[in-house]
């Protein structure tokens, strides 16, 4: 069946939606999988469980959608919404950053301006397919939300999330939810059980008790959300599955609370919550680490994104590893939390090459000392996955970790999640410190992440979309572009405005005698100052890239009129 398409369609939620395609036909959607088979040509004649082994590629995803809205192909209706709007897409994308950096005079004017945005103001448009209501409300952003309110942002509109949408009260403090709630936030069974609402909570399970059980944001239940023991209580009182897994993180309540609400997790544990290894060492139990153990000797040698703590039907991760400091080994945990009687326990457990990394972790260079003094190869000769440890410790902020392995030997370009290295890893967080550190002992500007991602644009996407409150993002970006960095990983303009102008003095500098710079900066005079200059460089690669393709790659249609 086709479907038409709005009469100003919007190619940032067409992108979305062909993702949120990919992840329906994983979760094994029976609508996805048939939308996908009715539309790809290698589908047709498979049986069903042919067409899921091979899963659902984004490409496949997108001629699949362009299939449905009538195009022969994903590349012609791509041009067909540039063709039709190429303005109103340059103003949503400034929409987009006014809302993520907080301009409120941006904001106000364009809304003015170009009324159609109007229409977008409650659109997934930003992380997580969420509405510009909850980046503003993610950020406490008091004027910000008046601001969206005023121009019809609905206050209790959800993130469209694939596996359950979170609203503006979930994970948010009691102060800024008085705040909201006074804006017309609806308190739902998620926020109440968030919020220690006990009345409220009440209230909704005595109108539906199937409530107990309903699943909000990343599919999990109300108990995921508990932020009392009091909560909690309720909840297992009137019927919550206490060992329930969310769909996102196929994990537990117990398991969500082990690191930032250790005190409720442990309550769940008496009332008879399923117990790991980490959830153990998380709450420095050292006699539920015995257990543990003896109840699974071998979950010794657990990690997490392996076995039973990794997800089968979703992409997103175990739970465990967004809150764990170190989900590698519960050694390492033990290690980076400081818990002597549970470290102990495990390292009278544990291999010498363990004992090391550990040691590492906890910045002991007289123990790191006296296990190389016994066995000088041991740094050499560790496998792969114990030499991530110097990427793990980048990620995690542990300078004088990285420091210390650096000195005794470590491989600085040593590959740890996402297949990215020290630096990547650290450009991500914007840790300028790290960075700094790493480029002084020689770390690669060119190693590629699975992403494709080299550390440059690594840290913009960080600045823009991972925004760790403890990075310095602007000194990062600053410190990768003085160290050389390629201009090919120079993206602009970014949400991120302090970087964005940090970019921009870079391109303005270069653009006076390269074009690749020019062309990124949208500077139509000095590209045809310089073709002028010399009219080789037209199809001249400057950079790794060619004229043409960058300005097709920018969409700067004025830029590629004239090199042609």
């Amino acid at each position: 069946m086709t479907t038409t398409l709005p009469a100003l369609p919007s190619l940032e939620q067409l992108k979305r939606q062909a993702k949120d395609l990919v992840k329906l036909f994983k979760a094994s959607d029976p609508d996805a999988i048939r939308r996908a088979h009715s539309q790809l040509p290698r589908a047709h004649g498979a049986s069903p469980d042919a067409k899921l082994s091979r899963g659902l590629k984004l490409s496949e995803a997108q001629h699949v959608l362009a299939r449905e809205y009538g195009f022969s192909s994903w590349p012609k209706m791509k041009r067909h919404v540039e063709e039709t709007r190429p303005d109103f897409e340059a103003a949503l994308s400034a929409f987009k950053r006014a809302v993520q950096s907080g301009d409120q005079v941006k904001l106000r004017t364009l809304l003015r301006t170009v009324p159609a945005l109007r229409d977008q103001v409650n659109s997934p448009l930003f992380s997580f397919d969420s509405p510009a209501i909850r980046n503003a409300a993610d950020r406490q952003d008091r004027e910000m939300v008046d601001l969206l309110i005023r121009y019809g942002a609905d206050v209790n509109a959800r993130s469209q999330w694939w596996a359950g949408g979170f609203g503006v009260l979930d994970n948010t403090d009691p102060g800024f939810a008085e705040f909201l709630i006074e804006r017309g936030a609806s308190v739902d069974i998620w926020a109440a059980a968030g919020l220690n609402r006990l009345g409220r909570l009440t209230e909704l399970l005595d109108t539906d008790p199937a409530m107990v059980n309903a699943r909000g944001g990343d599919g999990g239940g109300p108990l995921h959300f508990a932020g009392s023991i009091e909560v909690a209580r309720l909840l297992l009182d009137r019927g919550a599955d206490i060992d329930m897994r969310d769909i996102d993180h196929e994990s537990t309540p117990a398991q969500w609370m082990a690191a930032q609400r250790p005190e409720i997790c442990a309550y769940l544990i008496t009332r008879g919550a399923e117990v790991d290894i980490f959830m153990a060492v998380q709450l420095g139990d050292a006699a539920l680490v015995q257990r543990a153990l003896e109840a699974d000797p071998e979950s010794m040698h657990a990690c997490v994104g392996e076995g039973n703590l990794r997800t089968t039907s979703s992409a997103g991760g175990h739970i465990y590893m967004y809150s764990l400091r170190n989900g590698r080994s519960p050694l390492l945990l033990a290690a980076e939390l400081g818990s002597r009687p549970v470290f102990d326990i495990l390292a009278a457990r544990s291999s010498d090459v363990d004992r090391l990394i550990a040691s590492f972790l906890r910045v002991d260079e007289a123990q790191v000392s006296q296990i190389v003094a016994a066995n000088p190869d041991i740094v050499r000769t560790a496998p792969p996955d114990r030499m991530r440890a110097i990427a793990d410790a980048a990620w995690a902020h542990k300078t004088d970790a990285v420091r210390l392995m650096l000195k005794f030997g470590f491989d600085i370009e040593a590959l740890g999640d996402h297949q990215s290295t020290a630096l990547n890893r650290a450009a991500v967080r914007g840790f300028a410190d790290l960075i700094e550190l790493l480029l002084s002992h020689g770390a690669s500007l060119e190693a590629k992440n699975e992403f494709g991602g080299r550390p440059l644009s690594a840290c913009i996407w960080g600045a823009d979309n991972f925004r760790d409150p403890n990075g310095d993002y602007v000194v990062s970006v600053q410190k990768l572009l003085t160290a050389g960095a390629p201009l090919s990983d120079l993206r602009y303009p970014c949400d991120h405005r302090q970087v964005n102008g940090v970019l921009r003095q870079h391109l303005v500098r270069l653009s006076k005698s390269n074009i690749i710079a020019a062309i990124k900066l949208g500077d139509e005079s000095r590209v045809e100052a310089l073709l002028d200059r010399d009219s080789g460089l037209v199809n001249r690669p400057s950079s790794s890239m060619l004229p043409l393709c960058e300005a097709i790659r920018s969409r700067q249609s004025g830029i590629s009129r004239l090199l042609l």
